[in-house]
C-alpha cells in the first residue's frame, strides 16, 4: 500500500473491491486541522477491511484523530466491516478523536438501523449535518 502523504492534497486507495479517497483540501471551515474526509466506495467486508484499518491506522499515526466517512457509494458492508467502524470509533474517542459518519447508502443504512448501531454512532444525511455535530 503506497504511503500516506498528507502533504497531498488527496490520496487514493484502489483496491479490487475497496476505493477510498481521502480529502484533506477544500474542507469547510469548521473541521479541525486534524480531520480528513475518506470517501469509500464498494464493498466492506472480511477482505476489504484491512485496507481500510492501514489506512485509518497511518492517519492516526500523523496524528489524524478526527475521521469523517463518506458510505454513499458502499454498496455491502458485512459484520467485519461493521466490527472495524466500531473499532475506529471507540479507538478515536478515546485518543480524544471522533469518528462521523455520512451519507450512508440504502444498504449500509438499512443495515446499521437493523442493528441499532445508528444508536452508538454518529451517522448523519450529510457532511455539513456531520460538521455541524462538532
Amino acid at each position: 500500500m503506497k504511503a500516506i502523504d498528507l502533504q497531498d492534497a488527496e490520496f487514493r486507495y484502489d483496491g479490487n473491491d475497496l476505493q477510498i479517497c481521502l480529502r484533506k483540501d477544500d474542507l469547510p471551515e469548521q473541521i479541525p486541522d486534524s480531520s480528513v474526509i475518506l470517501e469509500i466506495d464498494g464493498i466492506i467486508n472480511l477482505y476489504t477491511t484491512q485496507s481500510l484499518s492501514q489506512i485509518v491506522d497511518n492517519l492516526i499515526k500523523r496524528d489524524i484523530k478526527n475521521l469523517f466517512f463518506n458510505l454513499s457509494k458502499v454498496k455491502y458492508i458485512d459484520s467485519s466491516g461493521l466490527g472495524a467502524i466500531m473499532g475506529f470509533h471507540v479507538r478515536l474517542n478515546k485518543l480524544g478523536g471522533y469518528l462521523k459518519i455520512f451519507s450512508p447508502s440504502s444498504t449500509v443504512d438499512k443495515v446499521m438501523k437493523m442493528i441499532k448501531l445508528k444508536s452508538i454512532l454518529a451517522v448523519y444525511e450529510t457532511v455539513e449535518e456531520a460538521i455541524l455535530s462538532i
